[in-house]
């Protein structure tokens, strides 16, 4: 029986799954199995009995492609992920000892992988020694002190799989004994040599190695590949001489397909099997009947197709005051089969509890069932989260709005994962906020908010369409919220507001009056964010839903009331283009609004070709349609994307006393570049009163 040998090549990895898909149509069994990085992947998840089939599906799946990516497909976040996103493009994880912080090893976190690897396996029950699995099978990793070859044959599969695919830089290393594990290709990236001195089978080779590429080096990332590249190309070249007259080799049609164009593993899987299908003479002597194959076919797969039914379910940490906090994570019933993405959900959940390193999952055997088994263990070190972002907005007329974002973020302050926020904003729009955040138990969706903050922000004033004045409005507010977590899409806030707001001329003319006022307000707040992405999104509904009713008995000395609703449903043309219908509404209903609550049209996508904030009044409403597309890559070395849209707007303003305005239109177009900071454009705005106006947005869109 032949044994397997699956070499490293990242996405090029996938070309093993056709691979293994062609091995089955012509009823070929394996005897072992030796993977390297994303070999070991595939070699590893079908020696533990995972049908060809299902790797293809699980391919497709974008949780596997942004897995390998260390991130997720954003439906997969939590609400505070999605309202960061907007605000914030970078957030970086630091340990603080008491005395010092701990930088990240890595650019990319491995809890994703290491959750999707966790998930995978634990249905299928894996023994500890490699040699008990249905398959045999052997996975190699670099040791990073020393730079040789580790061979891995027992412990934890999913742990072993992880380190043999931890690009360094990439993927932190994985501690594993006593040694820190790095992927395997830099030492061994088609490991003839392991299967030489374990088996004397004959050997199936698929080799999807990396192949020299002579095209500039465009983006951060190719830096990291290209060294890879270098380092394999000689211990491959010195395996494929290991090869005798009775092994095949492999290798998969794979041009123009690098090691992270996750998004096409669809193309290396069809080319895995063409591959192995062209080499179909050379194989069918190793075929077994129908008879024997489904047998052998059978045992392999059997711990998949008759997965174990759930009878208990066992929580324990290292800090057991947690455990109540983990327990509500885990949502499986009892008496269902034990399934990866059931254990998948939990896992994620259990992973954004700050301070998790590690979740080990086991499955038990408790007649008449199974027993689900999570084991967390927590970092020593507590976490801090450090946030940066950017937002800034110009209409060339003098009117602009900028701020350069810091946050941290102080999680798990109690068993129930409280939270301190700390924010602040410079630039000449700037100010600070701190809030505390009290779930209502472990687990719970209800929370307390503790707030307080200061903010200052240019104010515009136009007459006739010119810029005449500036004022500076400040505004300080202390409140507390009783909140409502929807899922991972939506949160209800509810509460009191006290505070003090004032607005002073800082240019135009000194006869112009000052504003100030103290106020006590209920405010209810109700925000909703399904979108597919943060910037340029395709599908979904972004909604904010705010009512301020402000009352002299609650301590101030203005009453009004002031509703307004901002939403934005995205809808996909294609895989590049899309449509944005955005709608805002907003009324004092019948009061009149402060000066700083006063709604303002005019900008980027609220009636183009106006001035920034220029329409000012107790109420308003505009609708706003975008069309946008993707053109493709530019700005190479930070692999951004370029987009062109155009707007088409409609609007109009209540002034006090007189009613809603006539309707205004505008038309605007923009070029667009989607960086690591978000998005950079700039538009060009024409208004139905001839007005113009060009506008450059950094950061944020929406």
């Amino acid at each position: 029986t032949p044994c397997l040998v699956l070499s490293g090549g990242g996405a090029r990895g996938a070309a093993h799954v056709g691979v293994l898909e062609a091995l089955q149509r012509l009823r070929i069994p394996v005897g072992c199995i030796v993977g390297t990085s994303m070999g070991a992947v595939i070699g590893g998840l079908y020696a533990a009995g995972l049908p060809a089939g299902s790797m293809a599906r699980l391919l497709a799946n974008p949780d596997f492609e942004q897995a390998m990516g260390g991130e997720l497909i954003r439906a997969r976040w939590s609400y505070a992920e999605r309202h960061d996103s907007h605000r914030y493009f970078a957030f970086v994880t630091l340990g603080w000892s008491g005395h010092s912080f701990e930088l990240p090893r890595s650019v990319l976190g491995s809890e994703t992988p290491a959750r999707l690897l966790t998930a995978l396996l634990a249905p299928l029950r894996p023994a500890r020694s490699f040699d008990r699995l249905p398959i045999p099978f052997r996975a190699v990793a670099t040791d990073l002190r020393n730079g040789k070859r580790v061979v891995l044959k027992r412990g934890s599969l999913a742990r072993s799989i992880l380190a043999s695919l931890s690009i360094p830089e990439l993927y932190p290393p994985v501690r594993i004994g006593n040694r820190l594990l790095v992927d395997g290709g830099l030492a061994d990236n088609l490991a003839v040599g392991v299967l030489r001195r374990w088996r004397k089978a004959p050997a199936i080779v698929s080799n999807v190695s990396p192949v020299e590429n002579r095209a500039p080096i465009r983006t951060l990332l190719g830096v990291t590949r290209s060294v890879i590249r270098v380092i394999t190309a000689e211990n491959v070249r010195r395996n494929l001489t290991r090869l005798t007259a009775r092994d095949v080799l492999i290798t998969p049609a794979l041009k123009g397909l690098s090691t992270l164009d996750f998004k096409r593993m669809g193309s290396a899987i069809a080319a895995g099997y063409g591959a192995t299908w062209a080499h179909r003479k050379a194989l069918r002597h190793w075929a077994l009947s129908r008879v024997q194959y489904d047998q052998w076919q059978a045992r392999l797969e059997q711990r998949f197709r008759h997965p174990a039914v759930l009878s208990g379910i066992r929580v324990q940490s290292n800090r057991s005051a947690y455990n109540p906090l983990f327990r509500s994570c885990i949502h499986e019933r009892m008496g269902q089969p034990v399934v990866w993405r059931a254990i998948n959900r939990d896992l994620m959940c259990l992973y954004r509890v700050s301070g998790v390193r590690r979740v080990k999952v086991r499955v038990l055997r408790t007649p008449p069932g199974v027993t689900l088994s999570y084991t967390v263990q927590m970092r020593r070190v507590r976490e801090i989260r450090v946030g940066v972002g950017f937002q800034g907005i110009e209409d060339f007329s003098g009117a602009n709005e900028y701020a350069f974002r810091l946050a941290s973020i102080w999680p798990r302050l109690n068993a129930w994962n409280a939270s301190w926020r700390t924010s602040i904003l410079l630039g000449n729009l700037w100010g600070a906020r701190t809030r505390l955040r009290v779930p209502l138990g472990a687990g719970s969706p209800w929370f307390i908010d503790l707030a307080g903050r200061y903010r200052s922000r240019p104010i515009p004033v136009y007459a006739h369409g010119a810029h005449i004045a500036e004022y500076r409005g400040n505004r300080d507010q202390a409140g507390a919220d009783l909140g409502l977590d929807f899922g991972s899409f939506g949160r209800l806030r509810i509460g009191p507001r006290w505070g003090h707001e004032w607005a002073v001329v800082e240019t135009g003319s000194p006869a112009l009056p000052v504003y100030g006022d103290h106020y006590g307000l209920w405010q209810e707040v109700f925000h909703v964010d399904t979108l597919n992405r943060t910037w340029f999104p395709t599908r979904g509904l972004l909604l904010n839903l705010r009512s301020d009713w402000a009352r002299r008995g609650l301590g101030g000395n203005v009453a009004y009331d002031r509703v307004s609703l901002r939403s934005l449903w995205a809808i996909g043309l294609s895989a590049h283009a899309g449509i944005w219908v955005r709608f805002d509404y907003g009324s004092a209903l019948g009061t009149n609004l402060p000066f700083e609550d006063a709604f303002r049209l005019g900008g980027f996508f609220s009636l183009p070709g106006y001035g920034l904030g220029e329409l000012r009044g107790n109420g308003a409403q505009a609708l706003d349609l975008s069309y946008f597309r993707r053109l493709g890559d530019t700005v190479p070395i930070l692999d951004t994307s370029l987009y062109v849209g155009a707007t088409l707007s409609a609007g109009r303003i209540e002034l006090p006393g007189q009613g809603f305005s006539a309707l205004k239109d505008s038309v605007s177009t923009f070029v667009a570049v989607h960086t690591l900071i978000g998005p950079v454009a700039l538009g060009f705005g024409w208004a139905g009163n001839g007005s113009r106006a060009v506008y450059l947005v950094l950061g944020r869109f929406f």
